[in-house]
């Protein structure tokens, strides 16, 4: 009689152990995805922090802006063009971005006619992963001609 007593202390200290590693397993996977996300992020952000573009130079004519971009340090998959207008209305272009140092021309569609107009700039970045990152609007703000 004494080793089944003993055998059933044995298999309840078995069945804790499993539930301890079965509670274990489901938190690990609730916290799993926010840590291996929060990386990912933190890496787009540090991306957009060592990244600067600013507009050089700004035309609107006939509903259609043109601001031209330079890519001043970091790396940009794209970059975007903004366009505000007198009542406050914005309107946006993007295109690939230019190589450090270079000016490239962002077409802007249907600005509207409530000049002047004044234009900033943004960079789209990337991760390895393929994901992208709109950074914040640069703090250099040009009037547009």
């Amino acid at each position: 009689m004494e080793n089944k007593k003993g055998l059933s202390d044995i298999i309840a200290t078995v069945l804790i152990v499993l539930l301890a590693l079965a509670a274990v397993a489901v938190v690990w996977s609730f916290i799993q995805p926010a840590i291996k996300n929060t990386g990912g992020s933190i890496d787009l952000q540090t991306k957009c922090l060592n990244t600067e573009v600013k507009p050089t130079a700004c035309t609107v004519t006939g509903g259609t802006g043109t601001v031209n971009i330079q890519l001043v340090k970091g790396e940009a998959t794209k970059v975007v063009a903004v366009i505000e207008d007198s009542l406050g209305a914005t309107y946006v272009g993007e295109t690939d971005a230019p190589n450090p140092l270079a000016t490239k021309s962002v077409s802007v569609p249907s600005v509207g006619s409530a000049s002047p107009f004044n234009a900033k700039a943004a960079a789209i970045v990337s991760d390895a992963e393929g994901n992208t990152a709109t950074c914040d609007v640069g703090l250099v703000q040009i009037t547009c001609l």
